[in-house]
């Protein structure tokens, strides 16, 4: 979002904006500096109701004297994601799995699932596609 603003796509912040508050809802967050750090990105939108958020929320002085929220990549690091299970390229169902599973690991979490225990024959092909899919080729 700092990239957008600083380019001038303000249409693109706001949107970005949006996807941050759809995430903390979804994910049920009631933590107060990640509410702050969302006002303070929504102070050059809207300096008035974002000042008088800020005051709400016990923040000292004025919202645009606040240093700018960082960016940690480290912190929204993921250990789990949904991989695609597909037989002979459709989808049959998603597995909760690490984030850098090995084919195998991948193979035997994906043949337990009991949606694709009913739809695999004889596997003649298995593609794997690290953080994204594994796709059984049958021959039928």
């Amino acid at each position: 979002m700092t990239v957008d603003i600083e380019a001038l796509r303000y249409n693109t912040a706001i949107a970005r904006l949006m996807e941050l508050v759809s995430g903390l809802e979804s994910a049920e967050c009631r933590s107060l500096p990640a509410v702050k750090a969302l006002v303070q990105m929504v102070a050059p939108f809207g300096p008035f109701i974002a000042q008088e958020l800020w005051s709400r929320l016990g923040g000292e002085g004025m919202v645009f004297d606040q240093a700018w929220p960082v960016y940690d990549p480290d912190r929204i690091q993921q250990s789990t994601f949904e991989m695609a299970v597909q037989v002979n390229g459709r989808l049959r169902a998603t597995v909760r799995v690490p984030v850098g599973i090995a084919q195998n690991d991948a193979e035997r979490t994906a043949r337990g699932d009991a949606r694709i225990r009913e739809r695999l024959g004889t596997v003649q092909r298995v593609v794997f596609v690290p953080g994204k899919l594994i796709n059984f080729v049958t021959g039928e």
